[in-house]
């Protein structure tokens, strides 16, 4: 598809350890991907912990169909045609 976005990344989503600075990773992350052009899809809060396995960095099965049904929606809802501007625009939470 012409004009659609090469590369989409994915913000993290949990962390086991150090999950206060996950807010500020995403910050810096989006504003990078903005800068470049790039979608940035904010997944920040997609799990709750009943969803992480008792390692408590990994999500059990229904975890991953929480995170592909959230990118399913993500991705659906990026207008791919748009431009870089109004790409900076649409992160999604």
């Amino acid at each position: 598809m012409a004009g659609s976005p090469r590369v989409i990344v994915l913000g993290r989503m949990w962390a086991k350890d150090g999950a206060e600075h996950l807010p500020a990773l995403r910050d810096l992350t989006a504003r990078v991907c903005a800068d470049l052009g790039i979608v940035f899809i904010d997944s920040l809060g997609w799990l709750s912990p009943r969803l992480i396995g008792p390692d408590g960095g990994h999500p059990i099965w229904l975890g991953h169909t929480v995170i592909a049904v959230r990118i399913a929606r993500a991705i659906r809802g990026l207008q791919l045609g748009q431009t870089s501007a109004r790409r900076r625009q649409n992160r999604y939470r």
